[in-house]
């Protein structure tokens, strides 16, 4: 799989879909659930599976981005799309999750704080615990703000 680029496949096809579609956001999370339900079923199971759910969530968000789509809303459907997945697949739900979060935390220097802040707010109300999560994984993330200085 080194050489398929989940997210640079799911970016795309998520972004010329997004332009035709009444609900972008919805479009968005099953396309992502396809993609993923396709690409699981061709590994075995093991670490790998979760970067490669980390890595179709950020390529199809970064395709809802790219659509100037309503970042809360899209990341709240995958991650609702990701639980649905988890249980087609057999797959454990919070790995799953975390992973599709740790996606989600990977576009920080893409998306203003504040729809980070509304993102982690929606997630944490629909999943207890998952808002805290994100925040941990966005922490992890480079600060894309920060200037280092020749003396650092």
């Amino acid at each position: 799989m080194e050489d398929f680029k989940v997210a640079q496949f799911t970016k795309e096809l998520v972004a010329i879909r997004l332009q035709r579609l009444e609900d972008p956001s919805l479009a968005a999370a099953e396309l992502i659930r396809k993609t993923l339900h396709t690409a699981l079923k061709a590994l075995p199971p093991g670490p790998e599976r979760g970067k490669v759910i980390e890595d179709a969530v950020r390529g199809g968000m970064q395709g809802l981005i790219l659509a100037d789509q309503d970042v809360p809303r899209g990341g709240v459907a995958v991650v609702e799309a990701l639980a649905e997945l988890a249980q087609d697949l057999g797959l454990d739900p919070s790995e799953t999750l975390m992973s599709g979060l740790r996606g989600l935390a990977g576009l920080r220097r893409l998306v203003r704080p504040d729809q980070l802040d509304k993102l982690r707010h929606e997630i944490d109300s629909r999943y207890d615990g998952a808002g805290e999560a994100f925040c941990a994984f966005l922490h992890a993330q480079p600060d894309p703000g920060r200037q280092r200085s020749p003396a650092n």
